[in-house]
Protein backbone atom coordinates (compact mmCIF):
# COMPACT_ATOMS: atom_id res chain seq x y z
CA UNK A 1 0.00 0.00 0.00
CA UNK A 2 3.28 2.71 0.74
CA UNK A 3 3.05 5.43 -1.81
CA UNK A 4 -0.52 4.67 -3.03
CA UNK A 5 -2.14 8.30 -4.05
CA UNK A 6 -5.87 9.02 -2.69
CA UNK A 7 -7.77 10.34 -5.33
CA UNK A 8 -10.82 9.87 -3.85
CA UNK A 9 -12.49 13.52 -3.12
CA UNK A 10 -14.90 12.22 -0.81
CA UNK A 11 -12.11 10.91 1.02
CA UNK A 12 -10.03 13.41 1.87
CA UNK A 13 -13.25 15.52 2.72
CA UNK A 14 -13.70 12.53 5.16
CA UNK A 15 -10.53 12.36 6.48
CA UNK A 16 -8.93 15.58 6.94
CA UNK A 17 -12.10 17.07 8.79
CA UNK A 18 -10.34 15.78 11.58
CA UNK A 19 -7.01 14.99 11.02
CA UNK A 20 -5.85 18.29 9.12
CA UNK A 21 -8.94 20.29 8.61
CA UNK A 22 -7.97 20.16 4.67
CA UNK A 23 -10.64 21.81 2.02
CA UNK A 24 -11.48 20.19 -1.24
CA UNK A 25 -9.59 22.34 -2.81
CA UNK A 26 -6.20 21.57 -0.78
CA UNK A 27 -3.86 20.54 -3.02
CA UNK A 28 -1.98 17.27 -2.47
CA UNK A 29 0.61 17.14 0.05
CA UNK A 30 2.91 14.68 1.08
CA UNK A 31 5.83 13.74 3.73
CA UNK A 32 8.41 13.36 0.56
CA UNK A 33 9.60 14.80 -1.98
CA UNK A 34 8.55 18.41 -3.60
CA UNK A 35 5.05 17.93 -1.50
CA UNK A 36 7.07 17.26 1.40
CA UNK A 37 7.16 19.11 4.71
CA UNK A 38 9.73 21.65 3.56
CA UNK A 39 7.22 22.69 0.80
CA UNK A 40 3.75 22.53 2.62
CA UNK A 41 3.35 26.41 3.86
CA UNK A 42 3.85 26.74 -0.15
CA UNK A 43 2.08 24.53 -1.45
CA UNK A 44 -0.99 27.18 -1.16
CA UNK A 45 -2.13 30.35 1.13
CA UNK A 46 -4.20 28.35 3.26
CA UNK A 47 -0.98 26.79 4.59
CA UNK A 48 1.21 29.38 4.89
CA UNK A 49 1.35 28.77 9.30
CA UNK A 50 3.12 25.61 8.30
CA UNK A 51 5.66 27.93 7.32
CA UNK A 52 5.08 31.25 9.03
CA UNK A 53 3.76 29.56 12.02
CA UNK A 54 5.76 30.77 15.42
CA UNK A 55 4.23 27.70 17.62
CA UNK A 56 4.45 24.90 15.63
CA UNK A 57 4.59 21.04 16.57
CA UNK A 58 5.54 18.52 16.78
CA UNK A 59 8.93 19.45 19.08
CA UNK A 60 11.82 17.53 20.79
CA UNK A 61 10.48 17.80 24.67
CA UNK A 62 13.28 19.13 27.10
CA UNK A 63 13.97 20.83 29.61
CA UNK A 64 10.50 20.80 30.87
CA UNK A 65 9.58 22.66 33.90
CA UNK A 66 8.28 20.74 36.70
CA UNK A 67 4.81 21.87 37.85
CA UNK A 68 1.62 20.49 39.33
CA UNK A 69 -0.88 19.97 36.74
CA UNK A 70 -5.15 19.10 36.38
CA UNK A 71 -5.51 14.96 35.83
CA UNK A 72 -6.47 13.64 32.11
CA UNK A 73 -9.71 11.46 33.22
CA UNK A 74 -10.70 9.81 29.68
CA UNK A 75 -13.96 8.86 29.10
CA UNK A 76 -13.71 6.90 26.00
CA UNK A 77 -16.31 4.22 25.26
CA UNK A 78 -16.31 1.22 22.27
CA UNK A 79 -16.77 2.24 19.65
CA UNK A 80 -17.48 0.23 16.31
CA UNK A 81 -14.09 -0.26 14.06
CA UNK A 82 -13.77 2.65 11.43
CA UNK A 83 -10.59 2.88 10.08
CA UNK A 84 -9.64 4.79 6.67
CA UNK A 85 -6.05 4.79 4.74
CA UNK A 86 -5.39 8.02 2.84
CA UNK A 87 -2.38 7.19 1.53
CA UNK A 88 -0.48 9.26 4.25
CA UNK A 89 -1.89 7.64 7.42
CA UNK A 90 -3.69 5.19 8.92
CA UNK A 91 -7.17 6.69 10.70
CA UNK A 92 -9.94 5.70 13.07
CA UNK A 93 -13.25 7.30 13.68
CA UNK A 94 -14.99 7.28 16.32
CA UNK A 95 -18.40 7.30 17.64
CA UNK A 96 -19.90 10.14 19.45
CA UNK A 97 -19.64 9.36 23.13
CA UNK A 98 -16.43 9.49 24.12
CA UNK A 99 -14.50 12.74 25.79
CA UNK A 100 -11.89 13.49 28.09
CA UNK A 101 -11.64 15.77 30.52
CA UNK A 102 -8.35 17.84 31.74
CA UNK A 103 -9.31 19.54 34.59
CA UNK A 104 -12.55 21.14 34.40
CA UNK A 105 -12.51 21.20 30.84
CA UNK A 106 -14.23 18.45 28.15
CA UNK A 107 -13.02 17.66 24.96
CA UNK A 108 -14.94 15.08 22.83
CA UNK A 109 -12.61 12.33 20.93
CA UNK A 110 -13.24 12.70 17.35
CA UNK A 111 -10.34 10.30 15.78
CA UNK A 112 -7.03 9.05 16.53
CA UNK A 113 -4.55 8.36 13.85
CA UNK A 114 -0.77 6.65 13.37
CA UNK A 115 2.79 8.02 12.94
CA UNK A 116 5.88 6.14 12.24
CA UNK A 117 8.26 6.69 13.47
CA UNK A 118 7.12 8.93 16.43
CA UNK A 119 6.68 13.40 15.50
CA UNK A 120 7.61 14.25 19.32
CA UNK A 121 11.02 13.85 20.49
CA UNK A 122 11.58 13.83 24.38
CA UNK A 123 15.58 14.60 24.67
CA UNK A 124 16.12 14.19 21.60
CA UNK A 125 15.24 10.63 20.93
CA UNK A 126 12.61 8.92 18.61
CA UNK A 127 10.19 6.43 19.23
CA UNK A 128 9.20 3.90 16.68
CA UNK A 129 5.58 4.85 16.56
CA UNK A 130 3.06 7.60 17.73
CA UNK A 131 -0.47 7.54 18.47
CA UNK A 132 -2.78 11.28 18.37
CA UNK A 133 -5.69 11.43 19.57
CA UNK A 134 -7.77 14.45 18.32
CA UNK A 135 -10.29 16.43 20.66
CA UNK A 136 -12.55 19.53 20.36
CA UNK A 137 -14.61 20.86 22.73
CA UNK A 138 -17.86 22.75 22.27
CA UNK A 139 -15.10 26.17 22.54
CA UNK A 140 -13.43 24.91 19.17
CA UNK A 141 -10.59 24.24 21.25
CA UNK A 142 -8.38 21.38 19.81
CA UNK A 143 -6.59 19.29 22.80
CA UNK A 144 -4.57 15.84 21.36
CA UNK A 145 -3.06 13.71 23.61
CA UNK A 146 0.46 12.09 22.25
CA UNK A 147 1.29 8.69 23.12
CA UNK A 148 4.51 7.43 22.28
CA UNK A 149 5.28 3.90 21.30
CA UNK A 150 7.81 1.23 22.08
CA UNK A 151 8.86 -2.32 21.62
CA UNK A 152 7.45 -4.38 24.02
CA UNK A 153 4.49 -6.77 24.42
CA UNK A 154 1.60 -7.23 21.97
CA UNK A 155 -1.67 -4.85 22.90
CA UNK A 156 -4.58 -6.50 21.37
CA UNK A 157 -6.79 -3.59 20.99
CA UNK A 158 -4.14 -2.79 18.32
CA UNK A 159 -4.13 -6.10 16.57
CA UNK A 160 -7.73 -5.57 16.39
CA UNK A 161 -7.22 -2.37 14.37
CA UNK A 162 -4.25 -3.80 12.42
CA UNK A 163 -6.47 -7.34 11.51
CA UNK A 164 -8.75 -5.25 9.84
CA UNK A 165 -6.84 -2.10 8.02
CA UNK A 166 -8.25 -1.25 4.51
CA UNK A 167 -7.23 -3.23 1.80
CA UNK A 168 -6.02 0.00 -0.24
CA UNK A 169 -6.32 3.55 0.05
CA UNK A 170 -9.46 5.21 0.05
CA UNK A 171 -11.59 2.06 1.38
CA UNK A 172 -13.42 2.58 4.51
CA UNK A 173 -12.46 -0.92 6.77
CA UNK A 174 -15.75 -0.09 9.04
CA UNK A 175 -17.11 -3.36 11.08
CA UNK A 176 -19.99 -2.49 13.40
CA UNK A 177 -19.27 -5.97 15.26
CA UNK A 178 -15.36 -5.36 16.35
CA UNK A 179 -15.69 -2.81 19.21
CA UNK A 180 -12.48 -0.76 19.72
CA UNK A 181 -12.13 1.26 23.24
CA UNK A 182 -9.39 3.84 22.51
CA UNK A 183 -8.74 3.95 26.08
CA UNK A 184 -7.04 0.36 25.46
CA UNK A 185 -4.08 2.28 23.42
CA UNK A 186 -2.99 4.44 26.39
CA UNK A 187 -0.49 3.67 29.43
CA UNK A 188 -2.65 3.11 33.09
CA UNK A 189 -0.03 6.27 33.84
CA UNK A 190 -1.50 9.53 32.88
CA UNK A 191 1.44 11.77 33.80
CA UNK A 192 1.81 14.32 30.83
CA UNK A 193 4.07 17.07 29.57
CA UNK A 194 2.10 20.41 28.05
CA UNK A 195 2.46 23.14 25.54
CA UNK A 196 0.86 25.16 22.82
CA UNK A 197 1.38 23.83 19.26
CA UNK A 198 -0.29 23.24 16.00
CA UNK A 199 -1.93 20.17 14.21
CA UNK A 200 1.20 18.19 12.58
CA UNK A 201 -0.52 18.34 9.10
CA UNK A 202 -1.26 20.95 6.91
CA UNK A 203 -2.85 23.52 7.04
CA UNK A 204 -0.76 23.14 10.79
CA UNK A 205 -3.46 25.45 12.17
CA UNK A 206 -1.88 26.83 15.94
CA UNK A 207 -3.57 27.52 19.03
CA UNK A 208 -3.74 23.03 19.76
CA UNK A 209 -3.31 22.01 23.73
CA UNK A 210 -0.76 19.53 23.50
CA UNK A 211 -0.47 16.94 25.82
CA UNK A 212 2.21 14.03 25.50
CA UNK A 213 2.29 11.59 27.94
CA UNK A 214 5.21 10.46 29.22
CA UNK A 215 4.94 6.98 30.10
CA UNK A 216 5.38 5.30 26.25
CA UNK A 217 2.87 2.39 25.12
CA UNK A 218 3.66 -1.25 24.34
CA UNK A 219 3.29 -2.64 21.08
CA UNK A 220 5.13 -5.68 19.64
CA UNK A 221 7.84 -5.23 17.48
CA UNK A 222 5.46 -7.02 14.72
CA UNK A 223 2.37 -4.74 15.55
CA UNK A 224 5.11 -1.91 14.90
CA UNK A 225 6.66 -2.92 11.62
CA UNK A 226 3.14 -4.39 10.30
CA UNK A 227 1.64 -0.20 10.49
CA UNK A 228 4.50 0.72 9.49
CA UNK A 229 4.65 -1.38 6.63
CA UNK A 230 1.25 0.20 5.18
CA UNK A 231 2.36 3.63 5.86
CA UNK A 232 5.97 4.16 5.37
CA UNK A 233 7.47 7.20 7.23
CA UNK A 234 4.83 9.87 7.79
CA UNK A 235 6.24 11.83 10.55
CA UNK A 236 6.64 15.69 10.17
CA UNK A 237 10.36 16.84 11.33
CA UNK A 238 11.04 18.76 15.08
CA UNK A 239 9.67 22.54 14.60
CA UNK A 240 11.69 25.26 16.12
CA UNK A 241 10.32 26.04 19.94
CA UNK A 242 10.97 29.40 19.86
CA UNK A 243 10.91 29.90 23.27
CA UNK A 244 7.57 28.30 24.33
CA UNK A 245 7.46 27.28 28.26
CA UNK A 246 6.97 23.24 27.97
CA UNK A 247 5.54 21.64 31.43
CA UNK A 248 6.21 18.51 32.80
CA UNK A 249 4.02 17.20 35.73
CA UNK A 250 5.45 16.71 39.27
CA UNK A 251 2.05 16.44 40.81
CA UNK A 252 -1.42 15.69 39.80
CA UNK A 253 -3.64 17.90 41.57
CA UNK A 254 -7.63 18.21 41.68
Amino acid sequence: MKGFVVLSLALAVSFSAHAGENSPTDPHWSYEGERGPAAWGKLTPEFSACAAGQTQSPINIADAESAEMVPITPRYRVSPLDAVYDGRMVQVNVAAGSSVAIGDRTYRLLTYHFHTPSEHLVDGRAYPMEIHFVHKNDAGEWAVLGVLVEPGEANLAAQEVWDNLPSKPGVHARQERILVNARDLMPETLGYYRYTGSLTTPPCREGVNWFVLKTPMQFSAEQIKQISDVMGRNARPVQERHNRIVLGTAKVGK
